[in-house]
This record gives C-alpha cells, structure tokens and sequence, in this order.
C-alpha cells in the first residue's frame, strides 16, 4: 500500500491502547503491511504523587521502519541536546496533535517513565 486509496477504503475500524511507561524504549504501534493507521486521540497523563513532579516521555515516529534521532514528540527522554527533565507536570494531562497517519511499516515507539500513561486511539484503514 504505497499509495493507500483512502477514497475507496473498504474498511475502517477503530482501536485504541493504554501505555504505563517502563523507562525504556517501547513500540507500541507498528503498521502492517496493505494498511494505514490514522491517530484519533492521543493524550500523555502523568501520574506522579504530586503536581510538583515532573515525568519524561518522548515518543518517536519511524518511518519505514527507520528510526528517528529527535523525537516526534516530547522532549528528548535520554537526554541530549535539548533534553529536558521536567516536559509533563506530575499530576496533569497534555492532548498532543491527532490526524496525522501512519503508512505500512512505520512505527511509533515511546520512552517514557514509570510515572507516565500514555492513551492512542487510532482508525485501521484497508483499501484491500
């Protein structure tokens, strides 16, 4: 599905995930093959004890299976240029930008920690 022919889709059918942080690197989404996932909802919540704490997650976007070196979103996790500590306050929810697609063979991989649930919903699109 090079090309998708999202015009003549003949199916569309909704999923979603929870993601619990674990500190390392995680993928959540991979795109099979003859489909495309369009992001519905896509939300970061941390749930430190208290709104003082501050959670680290980034979430990287792979195209073609080829990873990126800057996170898609967030700051970056593992440090770095730019690296931030403190991206989501610790109590608190930040909706971050849906609409965007992802073709066969990417992946969305997050690093986040333990303190961070992060919420995916997303349309399953096959033209086959």
């Amino acid at each position: 599905m090079a090309k998708p022919n999202l015009v003549n889709a003949t199916s569309i059918y909704a999923k979603s995930m929870v993601h619990t942080g674990t500190g390392s690197s995680v993928t959540v989404l991979s795109c099979p093959a003859d489909k495309v996932y369009r992001i519905t909802t896509f939300a970061v919540t941390g749930t430190a004890s208290t709104s003082t704490d501050r959670i680290k997650w980034d979430g990287k976007l792979n195209r073609a299976g080829i990873a990126t070196g800057v996170p898609t979103f967030g700051c970056p996790e593992a440090g770095g240029i730019g690296a931030q500590t403190d991206w989501l306050p610790g109590k608190s929810t930040i909706s971050l930008p849906v609409g965007w697609v992802m073709n066969e063979t990417d992946t969305f991989v997050i690093q986040g920690d333990a303190a961070s649930t992060t919420l995916i919903g997303w349309e399953v699109i096959d033209d086959a």
